[in-house]
C-alpha cells in the first residue's frame, strides 16, 4: 500500500511502496541471466494486459502495459504507473533504433501522456527512462515509465513559484533561447536546442528544449517528434562516445495537466549520466557536486558529434 509521508524536520516528501520490494533488482540484486525477459516477444502473457500498442498483436513495435509493481495506482494511493516497452529487440537502445522505431516510441509516449492528462485525478505526469544499473534500471529490455500522481511534487511547486516570479518581474522564459544564449550550446536546429545546462547536475548532463515555447510535451506535433527523435539520438550517441558504459536517466519536464500557471512552463528533456556516486554531502544537503564545468562538457559533446558525423 503506497503512502506519502513528510519528514517533520525538512518537510521533504517520501513515497513508501512496500510492494515494490518484490520487483527485479529492487534491492540491488542482479537479474538472473537465465531468466526469460517478460518484455520480449513470446512473453506477452508475463505482463499485465496491454493498454496500448503500435503494430499488430503478432508483430508489435511498441507495447504499453500497467506496471506490475506500481508506485501509485495500486492499493493505497490513486494514480497510474505504466511501462512503455519500446521495441521487440531486447538489445535495442534509443541511439541504435531506426528513426522510424524511435518515432513510434515518441508517439506512444505522447499518446499515453495525453490520455492521462485528461484524467481529472492526475495532477502531475512523470515520464522517464532508467538506462543502466546505476540509473535504477531493473530490466535491461528497452522501456520507459509513465507515472501519474494525484498531487503536485514539491519540486514542481517550487518551479511554478519561480516562473510566476519571473513573469511578475517582466523577465523572459529561461528556456526560450532565441533572444540570447547564456547556456553552453551543444547544437541547435530549426526545432530544438541542445545545451549543457549551466547548473548541470552531473558530468555531460544534456538538456533538449523545443525552440517553440510550449508548456506541454503532449502538444508536440508529428514534425516536432521527428525532430526530437534526431536530437535524442545524437545526444545519446555523443554521451556514449565519451562515456560508453554510462548509465543515464532521461526525464521529461513538462507542465502539470491543469493550473493557471501552465502557459509559463516550457517543456524539455534532461539526460543525466550517472557517472558519480551520491555521497554523504549530497544526502545531507541535497546539493549535487559536478566535476566537469558545463562549458567544458558542451565542448567535448560537440567534438563527439563532429567525430560521429565524420566517421
Amino acid at each position: 500500500m503506497s503512502r506519502l509521508l513528510r519528514d517533520p524536520l525538512t518537510d521533504e516528501s517520501i513515497l513508501f511502496v512496500p510492494e515494490r520490494r518484490d520487483r527485479p533488482n529492487a534491492l540491488g540484486q542482479a537479474q538472473g541471466s537465465g531468466e526469460p525477459c517478460p518484455f520480449c516477444p513470446g512473453q506477452e502473457a508475463e505482463t499485465p494486459a496491454e493498454v496500448a500498442r503500435i503494430g499488430s498483436a503478432e508483430s508489435w513495435k511498441v507495447r504499453v502495459v500497467p506496471n506490475r509493481y506500481p508506485a501509485v495506482g495500486g492499493e493505497g494511493m490513486a494514480g497510474i504507473h505504466e511501462v512503455v516497452i519500446e521495441s521487440p529487440d531486447h538489445d535495442a537502445t534509443l541511439e541504435s533504433m531506426s528513426a522510424t522505431q524511435r518515432l513510434d516510441v515518441l508517439r506512444a509516449y505522447r499518446g499515453r501522456w495525453n490520455v492521462h492528462s485528461r484524467n481529472r485525478g492526475i495532477r502531475c505526469l512523470v515520464l522517464f527512462r532508467n538506462d543502466g544499473p546505476e540509473a535504477g534500471q531493473t530490466l535491461t529490455h528497452p522501456h520507459a515509465q509513465i507515472i501519474g500522481l494525484p498531487f503536485v511534487p514539491d519540486r514542481i511547486r517550487r518551479k511554478t513559484a519561480i516562473l510566476r516570479s519571473l513573469k511578475r518581474e517582466g523577465k523572459a522564459c529561461p528556456l526560450c533561447f532565441d533572444d540570447g544564449m547564456e547556456e553552453p550550446l551543444i547544437e541547435q536546429d530549426e526545432l530544438f536546442t541542445t545545451i549543457a545546462p549551466a547548473a548541470s547536475r552531473s558530468p555531460f548532463h544534456v538538456r533538449i528544449v523545443p525552440r517553440r515555447h510550449a508548456a506541454d510535451f503532449g502538444d508536440s506535433s508529428d514534425a516536432e517528434l521527428e525532430g526530437l527523435s534526431g536530437s535524442i539520438q545524437r545526444a545519446m550517441a555523443a554521451i556514449r562516445r565519451l562515456q560508453p558504459a554510462a548509465s543515464c536517466n532521461l526525464v521529461f519536464e513538462s507542465a502539470p495537466p491543469r493550473g493557471a500557471s501552465r502557459p509559463l512552463f516550457h517543456w524539455s528533456i534532461d539526460i543525466v549520466p550517472r557517472l558519480t556516486v551520491l555521497g554523504g554531502f549530497e544526502i545531507a544537503t541535497g546539493i549535487w557536486i559536478n566535476v566537469i564545468p558545463p562549458v567544458d562538457a558542451a565542448r567535448e559533446l560537440r567534438t563527439a558529434l563532429e567525430e560521429i558525423s565524420n566517421a
